[in-house]
């Protein structure tokens, strides 16, 4: 009987035994699976982000380019805030206006057009203020005179001037309302009116040399010396011009012929201009 009992219990544990290591490799394929499925998950959300980081880039670029274009328009604005409130303080130059082929109505097309520039310039005043204007803007409108008188800063001539170069009058004589740029031999108007201008050059060393006024690059008169054919080493030509000028237009003068030239300075080749009368 007690031999029966121990055989029991043996076989109790043996199936004991046996049930506990088939749970074992149940929870352990359990948990591979579910090892597998979070990583399947993991590398799920990885795309998602990676994706969603593509989409995000995109839209900082495009972001980006909208930025540009805003701060493209607000320079546009400005500029035209600009030119509205110069159009508002003078009025528009006849030579600026359009002219028709109809000699007998140019005069009304010019006295309407002006009065259309200056009432889009009105009503626009009246839809947003413009800028308030900047202070070069403020010295262009500054109540006082232009003028201006310099020569050339050199203790010998000037030589190899080529054909189409500017001849640049560094050495200020007089100087008031602040056109003149000593540096680059260039006037810019500050006030829109009647300017007057004069050039005198010497030529030498038995050169040639024509000089040109030039108004925005267009030529207005020119100074012809000529010590090549008559046998004198030293000849001297001028010219006197009166012109429109608006605010901002550039005059300055260059050589027109021939190439690789000289002239003579010691103050005998001089540039000058002189604000007549405002308009």
């Amino acid at each position: 009987m007690f031999g029966l009992i121990v055989h029991f219990t043996i076989l109790s544990l043996a199936f004991a035994n046996i049930d506990l290591n088939h749970d074992a490799n149940v929870d352990m394929v359990q948990i591979k699976d579910e090892l597998r499925r979070q990583g399947e998950l993991t590398n799920m959300l990885l795309k998602l982000v990676q994706e969603q980081q593509v989409r995000l880039d995109k839209q900082e670029n495009q972001i980006q380019q909208l930025s540009d274009r805003i701060t493209e328009q607000d320079k546009t604005i400005a500029k035209q805030a600009e030119q509205i409130f110069i159009l508002e303080s003078r009025d528009v130059p006849e030579e600026y206006l359009p002219k028709r082929k109809d000699n007998n109505s140019s005069s009304e097309t010019n006295t309407s057009m002006k009065y259309n520039v200056k009432r889009r310039a009105s009503i626009n005043g009246e839809l947003r203020q413009p800028r308030m204007p900047s202070n070069s803007q403020k010295r262009a409108f500054q109540e006082g005179p232009v003028a201006f008188h310099a020569t050339i800063n050199a203790a010998n001539d000037v030589t190899h001037i080529n054909r189409g170069e500017k001849i640049v009058f560094d050495k200020v004589k007089f100087s008031i309302g602040g056109g003149y740029h000593s540096q680059h031999g260039l006037f810019i108007a500050p006030k829109a009116g009647i300017y007057i201008f004069s050039l005198s050059v010497m030529s030498s060393n038995h050169n040639s040399l024509e000089a040109v006024l030039q108004k925005n690059g267009v030529g207005l008169a020119g100074a012809f010396a000529d010590s090549y054919n008559d046998g004198s080493p030293f000849q001297q030509g001028s010219v006197t011009v009166v012109t429109q000028l608006a605010v901002g237009d550039e005059v300055y003068v260059s050589n027109a012929w021939p190439d690789n030239t000289s002239l003579h300075t010691h103050d005998l080749t001089s540039f000058m201009g002189c604000l007549i009368t405002e308009i």
